[in-house]
């Protein structure tokens, strides 16, 4: 099945990095 914690880890590291992508100039 699919573990919610470990969706929302992925999830959660994704947006993260999308928005340093965004902050650099």
């Amino acid at each position: 099945g699919t573990n919610p914690q470990a969706t929302l880890m992925m999830l959660g590291r994704y947006v993260g990095l999308r928005m340093q992508e965004e902050r650099k100039p």
